[in-house]
Parts: structure tokens; C-alpha cells; sequence
């Protein structure tokens, strides 16, 4: 994410250069040398490689062009111009690579197209190369194409007539870069990027005037059919990439001609007869769609024939909006109605077959199922590193979420410390704790690139790299078997070397450290799979791509201008990579432009017709709300989805891309990533400020409409219900793949219960009924009730124990006599009678001795619900139940008391000893219903328990094997409050010594 980050960064801020105006360079000098640069310490920095060439046009006659040169940090260390011959020669600062760009000169009549009203536009396309230096001089000789010039005559939804600079604002917005972009007909059928544009956006203008006044037009290769990309903005749908075709046939002019269309009609064309098509496609295979949908499409055509005849362009283009609005809106419905049609086609009918201890059919017997879990991955959130410390991590557990992603902390840097040596303690340690707490994980290990390779590595030759990183794979993957079920070994490949379109060649040298050409990724990615597989066969392996409009997949830049992901996961393919699955990002209103849901469905099903293979969404963002809940919009001002940053829309979002995924019967699950907390303090640069808003619970832990929407959603894929066994001993019903509860109940009094895992819908589980076994569990739980009522009567909890003992006896009677299921049943309401209910209340408490009782006052800061009255803790040997009262209630989460570096106050803490002295600290977090981390001796998170409630007291309940391996002899507690006063922790109360829990 880090190196993805830098990338759209440096694309953004090259995209103005890009369109850059032609007469910007007419002061450059026109001489062979740069100056040299003195650094702060006096000491100049020679130039010391000479660059040099010629521009001709395709007939080799000599064109006079500016030329300017970029070092590899983009930093242009040279503008000059070509002499009569077409010559230039200067000396540059050496630098690891150079770029060279050549433009025809714009003080030359010669060399522009006149447009009506005098404005001119450059006859031949920009080029531009890239190398690796080596010598002390490199030849760039430029042969530049002609052009020929479809000018853009683009209103926007009020009507406005957008000259170059309003244009360029919107179809290159600062944090997405330049979303554009011309190329073949036909060389789509699939709605991504799968080469970069061979056409540029230019600006045609009169000499002197200003750059944002020119007539913006493409530059696009003569006798070509082409077709347009471009991010615009749809009423009531969002800013989104939208197509040009002209009928399908694309755009075809000769060398130097003009073409003036109506952009907006032009898209409105093209969409209008996309969603016609897509809807004759669906019927044909058997769907049937809502009036809705064919109002909308009715409503277009009747919108698209009004423009048609419009003679004002200005008003054809306002009937085109229309147009749009109805056709993508249509193909929106479309799509979601049938993924409806698609859920309801994952489920089968899971039958259930209960025999006897003698293997045979029971009849009659009555079958109670609960899907407890999907299989279906529901990932939430962004990584181990803070997975389950923050309370939204609650908030996904109970929303039904299952699995978390572990955002690179599997890499080669983090665990690779030196040759040879790995370091796996504190990933384990995290491993660990998600697992405790109930996640699924899906792990991801980069190998390639700056933010990734380990600096002991970062000098070897490549082979030596492929042999390190097949090593590193091996060990990373057999330490996390039977751990961990799914791996992206490959993430995000990088290309920027080597690559090549239309109007940019780059000739780098491959480099690990920052990019590989093809041959070298695919050979990489062949060693990792097979050291992969060689560790754990067992593992899925994906192949993770993000497939989006990113700047630089459009456009090829100075040093960027790799393939297509599709494309390269074609060649891949082509080569013998055989992944599991296929990994796809779809980042869209966050970290990508927001595209419609139609082409959400298109992107994931060619990836799958592609590869042939299941797909993991492995990173889809939550749509923000920044602007609803913290009204902030930057830094994608004007760039929306639907109604905008809002949590309707976030709800909506969320909920559709679940759905679509879910209607794919090849589509294994979904990764949603978010921010953490929604709103922090620390995010001021671009790429963290995108995310605020993301999460699902406010920056004040307030459930959003996405949290109970995305709840709900999830619940109703769930099956639950009761049956009847036949003359079989079976019983049927329709459900998901998933883990299941089962309750066997039999005429003749035994209850059973099993966890059953059905793999896919449609499959069978045969439960064969053992009464010893029944009756044994009924056992452990009146033992279990015994020793609680034990332990109460021990701490002089108020209870009625006559009454509790006589009640055990009874069902000690009733289980003799055969009566399971009444036995079953009375236990467990008198075990729910019993136990201490973590609900914040302290009723359950009452006649415990506290182990120490506090006079009101003593307070170090005036923070309500800290005054600590009593402090209980006892011990049933399995669980240890810790309770807070104070002289002011209620305990609540104090939003003024402070959220720094994720140190939510005011905070609860106890420190945990057993009879060997072994600490571990348990600090309870507040907000959302509360949360306890539990730290050892080293401070560090081993664990994080949610049975803890706030209101009249503080209650918590903590499994005794998250602390010690055997059950303690002893336990003692040292509670005190801690809070944050002007940003400064301090202890508000507490106590003085140590004391003992009640133990059994």
C-alpha cells in the first residue's frame, strides 16, 4: 500500500505535464549546457553525461522541438530546444535514469493543425524515452507521428462550455491524476485497462493567450479507430470513467484532420447503447427485471432522440445527461436485481441423517440447525498490526465479520532481519491473538520492491535474490501452516522497466529494489509459488492485482508504463503461473475513482473468465463519510459515488459490493478495508486522509447505518430453523456452506448436540447419537453448577443455596430417569440463574466481601465515573470475574478525556499475579459496549477479551488461559484508573497493595 501510495503521488503531480501548454518552454535557452548545482556545503556538483540527438518526423525530415529531461526523481535538470537540423546536446547531472522527451516546438506555424478562431494544435505527438545511464553520453533520436485532432467539446451538468483548464480539473483531479485516455477499437471487451492510451490530451490555443482558455483535443493516431476514457461526473450516479465509442465503430480521421464532437452526447450515445446491450445479454440467459429497469431504459432512448435533434450543442449535451442518468442507473439495477437471483443459486439443500448407537435411522426426531458461520470470507479491517486493540474490532465480530487481513506484516523486511535468519516472534504473537479472538487470516508476503526487501538484501544480483526470497517463502509459509488457509504470495507486481507503448519507451535495468521487467516477474513468481507449495500444499496461493484506472495504467509516464494488470496476469498465465485464486482490489471511491456497480460485476467476472480461477476480492474499501460525520471532502473535492460521503451511501456501497460478490457462485469472499480509528489525529497527507470516514463506528465509537445495514445483510444469508426427521432418519433444508449448530432431540428423551461443517450447499452429515456421551455432557454441566454454587457460597454472594442445591438434586433425578432433554434444558436455566451476567450492573455481586472498598474523594483529575467505591474479583478456576463500583455513576467513555495514539481514556487497569509471580495487565477500553487488552510482562498484546460491560459498574470476564498455562494457585490484583489530562497520562485513583482473589 505504502509503494502503491508513492506511485499515485509522483503520477499525480506529473499529470499536469502531461498536457502541458505547448508555448510553456518558448523562453527555454537554446544552448547545449546546463548550469551546475552548489550544494549547501559549496562544493559543486559537475555534470558529467552528455545527452544528445536528433527529431525528425516519420519521412526523417528534421522537426524543431523542445526537449526536456527528468532525472529518476522526476526533477527535470534540463529544457532546451533543437536547432534548424533538428539537433540538440547538453550535459545533465548523472543520475541513476534519465528521461528524454521531445515536443514540436511551439514558436513553428508549420507544425500546428488551426482550429476555427485561430486556435492551433501540434501537429505530431510527444515522445518520450528512458534509460539507465552508462557512459558519458546517450544518443535519443525521436522520429515524432503525426496526429490527427478529435476536439472535445465538453459542457458540464449546469451547462458550462469547459475550455482546457476547467477540463483538465476534471478529468485529472490532483489526487487521482490524469483519468483519460484513447485507444483501439476492440482492444477492450473487457471494462479495464489492458494497454496504456495511444492517444494524448492536448491543448489547442491562440499564441499569447492564456493556458486554460485553449480547446482541449486529442491527439490521436490517424487511420485508427479509437475509442475515449474519461472520468466524468453523472447526476445521481457519481464521477466515474464513462465511454466514447461513436455507434461502436470508434473514431477514425486521416493524418492532420479535425473532428468536433459533443462529449457528453458522444458518452451518453455509447452508455445508453452499453446498458441496451446488457440487458438483451441478461434476458437472453433466462433473467427478468423490474419495471424499473425499463422505465429507465425507455426513458433514456426517449432522452437520447431528443438530443438527437437538438441543433443547440448546448442543449443536446443537457438531454445527454439525462441519458446517462437513466442508462448507468438501469445497468446499476440490473445488476443488483440479479445478484439477488445469484445469492438465491448458492444455496442447496443440506441434509441431515441421524442414526442410533446401532447405526440405525432415527425417525421422528427433531432436528434444530443454526448457521453460526459462513463459508464465505467477510474480511474486515486493515491488519494484524492493530487487529482487535481498537473497539471497531468488536463492532466487526458482532456485525458477523470472520476474517482480517495482515497487510504485508508477513513481508521478506519485516521478518527477514538478516541472511538467512527470520524472525517470526512478534507476527506469531499477533497470528495468535486473531486467532484467540475468533478471525480467520489471510496473509500477504511481498517480496519485490523499495518498501519490502531488507536492507542486507537490497545489494544482491538477481539470482542470488530469486535464491533468498524462494528461502524466505518457504520458511514465512511453513511457519504459518494450519494457521493460516489463504496467502497472496503475489501482491500489486510491479513493472516500470523495460516497458514500452505508442509514445513512451523505457529501457531500464531491472531492479528489485523498485521494479522488475516481465521475464524477471514471472520468473519470480514461478519460484515463489513452488516454494510455496513445497512448504504447505495445502495453503491456497493467490496472485492479488488491482485492476482499477489508475493514472498510470492509462497514461504511460516518464518512468512508469507497465502493462496492464490483466494483461500481465494473461502473460502469467500464458507462461505456467497457476495460482488458486485470482485476488482483486477494488479500491474505488477511496484510494481509486469511483466507478458504477455494473462495472464493478464486468471487473471481477473478466478476471475469472481469464484465469478460469475462484476470486478473492482481497481489498475492497468502505465508502467514506467525511463529509456527513466531519465535513471534510478533501482531498477528492467533487469526486463522488450516488449521493456522496455519506453513510446512506456508505451503506449502500458496503452492502452492493457483498451482494455482487456474493451472486458470483467463483467468488470465495471479500477483504473490506477502512480506517482505523475513523478519524485520527495523524492523518494530514493525501493517502491517509482518504480513509477517514471509512470505518464503521463515528471517531466517537457511534454505530453508522453501514454497521447495522452490513449486519443485517449478513444475518440473512444465515439459515436456522427445526425439522423432523423421516422414515429415513433424515432431515432437509436450504442452506450456505458454513458451520453450523446441531440439536438432536429424540422421542424417547435424549438431546445431543453437534457442530457440523457442511462444505458446500448441497451436502450431507450423518450424526450418529451417543447416549453416554449425552448424558456425560448433562453431567459436566451439573458439575460445573456445583462447584459455581461452591464458589458463591465461599465469597457470600446472595443467593438462595437451599433452594439451588435442592434444584440440582431434581435434575440429578431427572437425568437418572432417562430425561434428557428436561435435564438438558433445567440445568441450563440454573446455570443462567447463577452466573455472573457481564451487563454492568452489580446486582449479581451483592453479599460478595469487595477486595477493597475506597471513601469517596481522592481524585487526581475531575473525570466522571472514576471515583472507585469497591473493587471485586473471584475465580471459578476457569474464568476470572473482576467487578468496579464508584461513588459516581455511571462509568461512560469520556470523549474530552482523550483518543492519542490509540490510547482510549479514561482507562481501567488491573495487574494479574500468580503464585510465581507471573504479571500480565489488563486494561479495559470504554467505548462501544468496552473491550479489555490483556499485556505481559513485556507490554505487549497477547490477547483482547470482549466480555466486559460499563454503567452502574464496570464488570469483565477473562478466561484464565489467556493468562497461564495451568490453572493458578493463587491470583492477585492491583487495580487503579489511569486518565489523560492536557495530554499528559496520569493516575487518577487506585489501589495501594495487592489483594487476593477469591479462588475456588
Amino acid at each position: 500500500m505504502d509503494r502503491k501510495s508513492n506511485m499515485l503521488i509522483a503520477a499525480a503531480v506529473f499529470a499536469v505535464m502531461l498536457i502541458l501548454c505547448p508555448f510553456c518552454l518558448q523562453t527555454c535557452p537554446g544552448t547545449a549546457a546546463a548550469e551546475s548545482t552548489v550544494p549547501e556545503n559549496g562544493e559543486a556538483v559537475k555534470p558529467d553525461v552528455e545527452v544528445f540527438g536528433q527529431v525528425t518526423d516519420e519521412s526523417g525530415k528534421p522537426v524543431p522541438a523542445t526537449i526536456r529531461i527528468l532525472n529518476e526523481n522526476w526533477t527535470e535538470v534540463a529544457g532546451l530546444r533543437t536547432n534548424n537540423s533538428g539537433r540538440f546536446s547538453v550535459v545533465v547531472p548523472r543520475s541513476e535514469k534519465l528521461s528524454v522527451s521531445a515536443d514540436s516546438l511551439a514558436s513553428d506555424p508549420a507544425h500546428y493543425i488551426q482550429f476555427k478562431g485561430g486556435y492551433l494544435a501540434q501537429k505530431y505527438f510527444k515522445m518520450t524515452k528512458t534509460v539507465s545511464c552508462a557512459g558519458n553520453s546517450i544518443e535519443f533520436n525521436f522520429r515524432l507521428p503525426a496526429i490527427a485532432a478529435l476536439k472535445l467539446d465538453a459542457y458540464s451538468p449546469e451547462g458550462e462550455l469547459l475550455q482546457m483548464g476547467a477540463l483538465e480539473e476534471r478529468v485529472s483531479p490532483s489526487w487521482y491524476g490524469p483519468v483519460y485516455g484513447a485507444f483501439p477499437i476492440g482492444d477492450m471487451d473487457v471494462p479495464v485497462p489492458q494497454r496504456a492510451s495511444i492517444g494524448q490530451l492536448r491543448n489547442a490555443m491562440i499564441p499569447g493567450a492564456s493556458y486554460a482558455g485553449g480547446k482541449p483535443y486529442f491527439a490521436i493516431p490517424p487511420n485508427e479507430r479509437v475509442f475515449l476514457i474519461m472520468l466524468w461526473t453523472v447526476p445521481g450516479i457519481g464521477t466515474i470513467p464513462l465511454y466514447a465509442d461513436n455507434g461502436g465503430e470508434g473514431y477514425l480521421l486521416d493524418e492532420y484532420k479535425v473532428q468536433t464532437v459533443n462529449l457528453v452526447y458522444e458518452f451518453a450515445r455509447t452508455e445508453y447503447r452499453r446498458a441496451r446491450e446488457k440487458w438483451g445479454s441478461l434476458t437472453g440467459q433466462g433473467y427478468v427485471f423490474s419495471s424499473a429497469v425499463l422505465d429507465a431504459l425507455a426513458s433514456g432512448e426517449a432522452s437520447l432522440l431528443k438530443a438527437g435533434t437538438q441543433g443547440d450543442e448546448k442543449k443536446k449535451a443537457a438531454y445527454a445527461y439525462d441519458v446517462l442518468s437513466y442508462s448507468i442507473g438501469a445497468k446499476e439495477t440490473m445488476v443488483m436485481e440479479i445478484s439477488g437471483t445469484g445469492i438465491a443459486g448458492r444455496y442447496g439443500t443440506l441434509t441431515v441423517k441421524v442414526e442410533d448407537e446401532a447405526g440405525q435411522p432415527v425417525t421422528g426426531a427433531t432436528v434444530a440447525y443454526e448457521q453460526n458461520e459462513l463459508d464465505f470470507i467477510l474480511g474486515y479491517g486493515g491488519g494484524l498490526n492493530k487487529g482487535g486493540t481498537d473497539p471497531s474490532y468488536k463492532a466487526g465480530l458482532e456485525i458477523g465479520f470472520n476474517y482480517l487481513y495482515d497487510m504485508g506484516e508477513l513481508s521478506w523486511e519485516n521478518i527477514s532481519v538478516s541472511k538467512s535468519t527470520n524472525n517470526f516472534f512478534v507476527y506469531n504473537l499477533m497470528l495468535e491473538r486473531m486467532l484467540d479472538q475468533g478471525w480467520g487470516v489471510i496473509a500477504q508476503m511481498p517480496c519485490v520492491g523499495e518498501d519490502w526487501v531488507p536492507r542486507w538484501a537490497a545489494d544482491l544480483d538477481f539470482e542470488n535474490y530469486k535464491k533468498q526470497v524462494a528461502e524466505f517463502v518457504k520458511a514465512a509459509v511453513a511457519n504459518v501452516r494450519g494457521n493460516v488457509e489463504y496467502i497472496n504470495i503475489i501482491v500489486e507486481p510491479s513493472l516500470t522497466v523495460n516497458g514500452e507503448n505508442r509514445h513512451t519507451i523505457i529501457s531500464a535495468v531491472s531492479d528489485h529494489q523498485t521494479a522488475l521487467n516481465t521475464q524477471d516477474m514471472i520468473d519470480l513468481t514461478k519460484i515463489m509459488f513452488d516454494a510455496a507449495r513445497d512448504a504447505a500444499p495445502d495453503i491456497k496461493l493467490g496472485y492479488s492485482v488491482c485492476p482499477s484506472f489508475h493514472c498510470f495504467q492509462l497514461n504511460g509516464t516518464e518512468f512508469t508504463c507497465p502493462p496492464s494488470p490483466y494483461t500481465l496476469l494473461k502473460t502469467m498465465l500464458d507462461n505456467g503461473v497457476r495460482p488458486d485464486y485470482i485476488g482483486i482490489e477494488l479500491q474505488h471511491g477511496v484510494i481509486e475513482v469511483p466507478i458504477d456497480l455494473c462495472t464493478v460485476r464486468d471487473i471481477i467476472q473478466a478476471y475469472h473468465d481469464l484465469a478460469g480461477l475462484p476470486v478473492i476480492l482481497t481489498e475492497m474499501f468502505s465508502y467514506p463519510t467525511r463529509v456527513e460525520d466531519y465535513g471534510s471532502e478533501d482531498p477528492m473535492t467533487g469526486i463522488f459515488w450516488h449521493d456522496g460521503m455519506t453513510e446512506e451511501t456508505q451503506a449502500e456501497w458496503n452492502t452492493s459490493m457483498y451482494r455482487i460478490a456474493m451472486s458470483l457462485p467463483y467468488v470465495q469472499g471479500v477483504q473490506m478495508m477502512h480506517s482505523i480509528p475513523d478519524n485520527p489525529s495523524w492523518a494530514t497527507d493525501p493517502y491517509k486522509i482518504i480513509s477517514i470516514g471509512t470505518e464503521l463506528l463515528t471517531m466517537n465509537y457511534t454505530p453508522k447505518k453501514a454497521y447495522a445495514a452490513m449486519k443485517e445483510l449478513f444475518e440473512s444469508w444465515k439459515s436456522g430453523g427445526s425439522l423432523v426427521t423421516d422414515c429415513n432418519g433424515e432431515a432437509s433444508f436450504s442452506g450456505l456452506g458454513g458451520q453450523y449448530t446441531i440439536s438432536v432431540s429424540t422421542e424417547d428423551g435424549l438431546v445431543q448436540d453437534f457442530s457440523v461443517a457442511f462444505d458446500s450447499a448441497g451436502s450431507k452429515a450423518e450424526l450418529r447419537l451417543d447416549r453416554g456421551k449425552a448424558v456425560r455432557d448433562i453431567n459436566d454441566l451439573i458439575e460445573t453448577a456445583k462447584a459455581d454454587l461452591l464458589l458463591f457460597w465461599k465469597t457470600g454472594r446472595d443467593l438462595d443455596y437451599p433452594t439451588l442445591r435442592t434444584a440440582l438434586n431434581g435434575i440429578g433425578a431427572t437425568l437418572a430417569d432417562g430425561d434428557l432433554q428436561k435435564a438438558k434444558a433445567d440445568v441450563g436455566a440454573l446455570l443462567d440463574d447463577i452466573e455472573i451476567k457481564i451487563d454492568g450492573l452489580p446486582d449479581d455481586w451483592k453479599g460478595v466481601k469487595p477486595l477493597a472498598a475506597f471513601i469517596s474523594g481522592g481524585v487526581a483529575a475531575a473525570v466522571p465515573g472514576t471515583d472507585l467505591k469497591k473493587v471485586y474479583g473471584v475465580s471459578d478456576g476457569e474464568f476470572l470475574y473482576l467487578m468496579v463500583e464508584v461513588h459516581d455513576p455511571p462509568i461512560s467513555y469520556d470523549e474530552g478525556c482523550g483518543l492519542e495514539f490509540y490510547q482510549i481514556f479514561p482507562q481501567f487497569l488491573f495487574d494479574i499475579y500468580n503464585e510465581n509471580r507471573e504479571k500480565y495487565n489488563i486494561r479495559l477500553y470504554l467505548p462501544f459496549g468496552g473491550q479489555a487488552h490483556i499485556f505481559n510482562a513485556s507490554s505487549t498484546v497477547v490477547a483482547t477479551v470482549y466480555d466486559v460491560a460499563y454503567g452502574e459498574c464496570l464488570e469483565l470476564k477473562v478466561p484464565l488461559s489467556l493468562l497461564y498455562k495451568n490453572p493458578p494457585t493463587k491470583l492477585s490484583v492491583f487495580a487503579f484508573i489511569m486518565g489523560s489530562v492536557n495530554g499528559r497520562e496520569i493516575s487518577i485513583k487506585g489501589f495501594t497493595s495487592e489483594k487476593d482473589v477469591i479462588l475456588p
